[in-house]
């Protein structure tokens, strides 16, 4: 006879993404993403202050340098990830492009000096708050090429950091395919920088908000007679690799 003499829920440091890094492998660089510079090291690595299986930018400091991936052109949408920085004294940038090019369209930089910063359309940059070093960011931007585009910034207990809306376009795009993530100013400082869980609303049968939340790890553990039985489950269901078990869902 079993029993049951332990189980319960908790997180296990992985975020739900069609677009997560779960399938790659620790020391490579991301499936479907693209280097545009020479400059840095980029790596998938086991984990980073609290998350599992992220992306981690290692940038030299000395020029332009960074990493960009794709998405199939959208006129308008969500674009999801989340971010974190080891140090405050280096340059992030986070840029959502039509195509690789000069143009800045959509621009957010955790700056050099500590500060979150946002492009305002006009080649003007203007400051938010404080960030956090070796903290987790989740970044939402909302855009519509015919009109304006919008950012929010919450901490990893949901609350609001900072948001702008009704913002220009710095040029005029047809459409947005390339987020692009690292530093594109020269000579700003070396340091690392983690990527984790990013996401589209138009792609992956993806739900706005869903890369927020730490997916399910179910634990239990049992005895049959004098020997125990550990089981964790982390939230994958035996018929859809792609669906997760959350938490007050099961």
């Amino acid at each position: 006879m079993t029993t049951v003499i332990s189980h319960g829920i908790d997180g296990n440091g992985f975020y739900k993404s069609y677009r997560s890094f779960i399938n790659d492998t620790n020391g490579s660089v991301p499936y479907n993403w693209t280097l545009f510079s020479p400059l840095g090291t980029y790596q998938i690595i086991a984990a980073a202050n609290g998350h599992n299986k992220v992306l981690e930018i290692n940038l030299a400091g000395t020029g332009v340098e960074g990493i960009s991936t794709q998405f199939t052109p959208a006129e308008t949408g969500t674009i999801e990830l989340q971010i974190c920085k080891a140090l405050t004294n280096n340059l992030m940038d986070i840029v959502i492009l039509e195509e690789m090019g000069p143009s800045d369209l959509i621009k957010i930089y955790f700056n050099a000096d500590g500060d979150i910063w946002w492009e305002d359309g006009t080649g003007n940059y203007d400051t938010t708050v404080a960030y956090a070093p070796n903290t987790w960011y989740h970044v939402k931007i909302v855009f519509d090429v015919a009109g304006t585009w919008s950012f929010e910034i919450r901490n990893a207990a949901d609350a609001l950091i900072t948001s702008q809306a009704g913002l220009p376009f710095q040029g005029a795009p047809a459409s947005l395919k390339t987020l692009l993530i690292g530093n594109l100013t020269t000579g700003v400082g070396a340091g690392l920088l983690y990527v984790d869980v990013v996401a589209c609303s138009w792609e992956g049968n993806y739900t706005v908000g869903d890369n927020k939340t730490e997916y399910t790890n179910i634990i239990y553990k049992r005895a049959l007679g004098k020997r125990g039985t550990h089981c964790s489950y982390k939230g994958f269901s035996a018929f859809d690799i792609n669906k997760m078990v959350f938490p007050n869902t099961l």
